[in-house]
């Protein structure tokens, strides 16, 4: 039996979509649990013969499983290009599995000693107003929210806050005037602010910005992750202060990671150029896109960097770069809403790999699991990291 090309050609577009960051949330589901089906049945397929299906069987590890760092040398990351060949080839053998297999199922086995269900993140956050009032947008349905000095604060159908100037009278009351957008644990949102500029704000995080924008800057205050682009403004410079730092730009796009049990901030630009900088430090550091600042109170370092690993969780996706267990199980932690316990004697292990951020967290911990040097007991909200 042969695979039907219009069903293989439907999940090579999805697989194109995931790669360039397109992708929707269901599509990111849809190949991930594709690929673990594909994954835990190992089918014999007829029209591949056995060295093929041994190709194939490798190429889903390298592409899709996470990997050790190995004592031979650095990860082994597969460019874009031959990423992409890799996932169509596997999304038209997966394909005709569940074509031929349609009764077959996905092994999602939750790895806990009770029956409440660990849920990946979703659109939620709480906007709060100056006057203290607190909006619980995940409860809000689309249309206006409220009005503050002349400007009318709304909800989309697509759950992202905007902010529209209609009768402000008095543009500095406007602009002494500050909101606060909050993400909890298992939250992501998004925003566009008075300016125009668009943001996304990861799990926990605040921003905090005024009603309308006045003077000669922009100026936002960020504890957390998020993900910014800022409409030009050559006249008024945008300004992100966050721990240990302050980012300024005129227009560009750009992610600021300043968590407060992170040791640094780290600033990763995309397009543009911006200027980090220290408090007590005069000269600001330039960066060109490609690259991102690590700031610490003892100054500024700057690397090239593959901007994708940055943005990743804003496209769905975990995607770590010989990372370190601490720094993934942080991600996990503030995604799934959950505690992360270490059994004595656990070292800084580093792994690489990529998974999309809405699949079961089972699914998550079990690809770790896959280089066989680090498991996890699940009990309740609570994760154990053992060897």
């Amino acid at each position: 039996m042969k695979i039907k090309d219009h069903n293989k050609k439907r999940l090579q577009n999805i697989a194109e979509k995931v790669l360039n960051g397109t992708a929707t949330e269901q599509e990111i589901r849809f190949l991930d649990e594709y690929y673990d089906l594909f994954a835990s049945q190992k089918n014999q397929v007829d029209d591949l013969t056995h060295l093929e299906q041994e190709d194939i069987h490798q190429e889903v590890a390298n592409r899709l499983s996470f990997t050790t760092n190995a004592a031979k040398g650095p990860l082994f990351y597969l460019s874009r290009i031959a990423a992409s060949v890799i996932v169509l080839t596997v999304a038209a053998v997966v394909i005709y599995t569940v074509v031929k297999k349609p009764t077959a199922t996905i092994n999602t086995a939750q790895v806990t000693t009770n029956n409440e269900p660990i849920i990946h993140g979703s659109n939620k956050a709480t906007l709060v107003l100056a006057n203290g009032a607190v909006i619980v947008l995940d409860d809000k349905s689309s249309g206006n929210l409220t009005k503050q000095a002349g400007i009318q604060i709304s909800k989309t159908s697509k759950g992202q806050i905007v902010y529209t100037n209609t009768t402000v009278s008095d543009k500095q009351a406007a602009a002494n005037q500050f909101n606060i957008l909050q993400t909890p644990r298992g939250g992501i949102y998004q925003i566009s602010l008075p300016d125009g500029t668009k943001a996304w704000l990861n799990s926990s995080s605040t921003l905090k910005y005024p009603v309308m924008f006045s003077g000669h800057e922009r100026k936002v205050e960020l504890e957390g992750e998020a993900y910014f682009e800022v409409t030009h403004n050559k006249d008024m410079p945008f300004l992100v202060v966050s721990k240990n730092q302050t980012v300024q730009v005129l227009g560009t796009h750009f992610n600021v990671n300043a968590y407060p049990d992170e040791d640094y901030s780290k600033t990763t630009l995309l397009e543009g150029s911006v200027r980090v900088s220290l408090p007590n430090q005069i000269k600001p550091v330039l960066l060109v896109p490609g690259q991102q600042s690590i700031a610490k109170p003892s100054g500024i370092k700057v690397r090239k960097v593959d901007v994708d690993n940055a943005v990743a969780w804003k496209n769905g996706l975990f995607l770590f770069d010989n990372e370190e267990i601490h720094s993934i199980m942080k991600k996990i932690s503030r995604w799934y809403d959950v505690d992360v316990e270490y059994e004595k004697g656990i070292e800084n292990m580093r792994f690489g790999g990529t998974v999309s951020r809405y699949a079961n967290i089972s699914m998550v911990l079990r690809k770790l699991e896959l280089t066989n040097t680090i498991h996890f007991k699940i009990d309740g909200r609570r994760i154990l990291v053992m060897k």
